[in-house]
């Protein structure tokens, strides 16, 4: 029988099965998934505690299946088929005919186009995400290090990659979606179907400087994020530390429309009612103040388009460079900031 316990690691079993690395080796190639108590970032599994009755064959398939998934993942690497320890760890890719029957039977946000003719079934929003891409097609994207924070399924990772992007780097919290059979495979079934080098790692805009460095990226976008983001403005500080000096910052979200008021409506009924998800809405003014103070030269502004004339709600796009210098807000700036602050008359 299966008896639920939080006392019971079954991690060191699953290694031993598949001889795979342990994942709490602080040195191990896997880091990104280093324990962060803030956010649930773990390299390790909690499950149930397992005994000898044959029905928990399947529970334990499933947790080896989630732990390969979640490696393959975190290190960039490449979604195989086959069955079993031995499946999972063999070279031969899946074809495309199996990467498109498999591409049908997953949940996707983005509706990507594989080729073919083929676009991954995902919501029907190319209204405003129209309005991105040709914000994107704006950028010079040519031989740049790219992050896109909160990838998902991978669509913007792919587009800076298609835009002549030398390195991209998708990243997205596993823990806010279910990993087996969902989590990181809608990404890596389109890598394989685009034959795309881009790779996905589990990193939070609130720990991207500590999971890739500091100014380790030229380009950073970061779409459909900020409103979800309890803590926005140390997000900011985090992208900040992670572009490089004259690096570029591509941001899309939900705004409040028709106000010239530096303001932030907090309440997600009077936003996106049916997401609970949503946390914020900034005015533009709010944003670009926002942005400035965590210094980022505000390049390009714009409404992408309006979704509730009643609520004034739409979304709104900002373009900017990670600068640093003087202040004009603050007499001090974050601490994450002090690096890049210089002091009124200095």
């Amino acid at each position: 029988m299966v008896e639920p316990t939080d006392d019971i690691d079954v991690m060191a079993d699953v290694n031993k099965s598949l001889d795979l690395p342990a994942l709490t080796d602080a040195g191990s190639s896997h880091e990104a998934a280093i324990v962060d108590e803030r956010y649930s970032h773990r390299c390790y599994i909690r499950g149930p505690h397992i005994t000898g009755n044959t029905q928990n064959l399947s529970v334990i398939a499933a947790l080896v299946l989630l732990v390969q998934l979640y490696l393959d993942a975190s290190s960039g690497g490449t979604y195989r088929s086959g069955a079993g320890s031995a499946g999972l760890r063999q070279d031969t890719e899946m074809d495309r005919a199996a990467l498109l029957a498999r591409m049908a039977e997953l949940k996707w946000y983005h509706k990507i186009d594989v080729g073919g003719g083929v676009v991954t079934p995902g919501y029907e929003w190319d209204v405003f995400w129209n309005e991105i891409l040709a914000e994107i097609k704006k950028v010079d994207y040519h031989g740049k290090r790219v992050l896109d924070t909160g990838t998902w399924d991978g669509r913007w990772a792919f587009e800076a990659e298609r835009n002549g992007a030398a390195e991209v780097i998708g990243s997205d919290i596993l823990s806010l979606r279910p990993v087996f059979g969902e989590g990181p495979e809608t990404f890596q079934i389109a890598k394989q179907l685009l034959d795309s080098k881009a790779t996905f790692r589990d990193a939070s805009v609130y720990n991207c400087d500590e999971i890739f460095g500091k100014a380790s990226f030229d380009i950073i976008q970061c779409f459909g994020i900020v409103y979800h983001l309890r803590y926005p403005e140390y997000a900011f500080a985090k992208l900040r530390r992670t572009l490089k000096d004259g690096g570029l910052l591509l941001m899309e979200t939900a705004v409040l429309l028709d106000t010239d008021a530096a303001i932030i409506e907090l309440d997600h009924r009077k936003i996106y009612a049916l997401d609970r998800s949503t946390w914020n809405a900034f005015s533009m003014p709010a944003l670009r103040i926002a942005l400035e103070t965590s210094y980022f030269e505000i390049l390009s502004e714009r409404i992408l388009i309006r979704q509730d004339e009643e609520l004034k709600i739409g979304r709104g796009y900002f373009l900017a460079r990670a600068t640093r210098g003087v202040n004009d807000h603050h007499f001090f700036p974050y601490p994450e900031l002090e690096e890049y602050f210089t002091p009124i008359g200095a």
